[in-house]
């Protein structure tokens, strides 16, 4: 019985954790990922202070493991950032839907919103919760949006 009992509460944590967990592309082609959080000594690694928030800069053979690790309660965004990708790559590999482009600066940017992703932000109104930017070179994906500037 007491087996039974543990399995039922790892089952439900595994079910809550898996519910909570985001679908990013952590698998995917990224070259690197900034993880933006109020909290000190989140990560091991690079980290520079900026404000109230610590940004830890991942390469992606780290950000691999440390990514699926993370807890999100203590995240105040994921950044990644990809070369040589086309906004058609975008919406392929990921299921939200964006918005018309816009400008700014020197930039096109697209919002978003993934059911999968937990947090969100209220733009003219809609929940957005994804931010996709472009350069002519580089990509910049955040969730729920891009924290670290461009």
């Amino acid at each position: 019985m007491k087996r039974m009992i543990a399995f039922l509460i790892v089952a439900i944590a595994v079910s809550i954790s898996a519910f909570l967990c985001v679908d990013l592309p952590h698998n995917e082609d990224y070259e690197s990922v900034v993880v933006v959080s109020a909290q000190e000594n989140l990560i091991d690694g690079e980290v520079i202070k900026n404000g109230n928030d610590f940004y830890y800069y991942l390469s992606k053979k780290n950000a691999e493991k440390v990514i699926k690790t993370l807890d999100l309660d203590k995240v105040s965004g994921i950044v990644y950032y990809f070369s040589n990708k086309s906004l058609d790559y975008f919406n392929k590999k990921l299921n939200y839907s964006l918005t018309s482009p816009s400008n700014v600066g020197d930039r096109t940017v697209y919002y978003g919103y993934d059911k999968s992703y937990y947090d969100f932000r209220l733009i003219d109104g809609k929940k957005m919760n994804v931010q996709l930017a472009n350069d002519g070179e580089r990509w910049i994906l955040g969730y729920p949006m891009i924290l670290t500037g461009f």
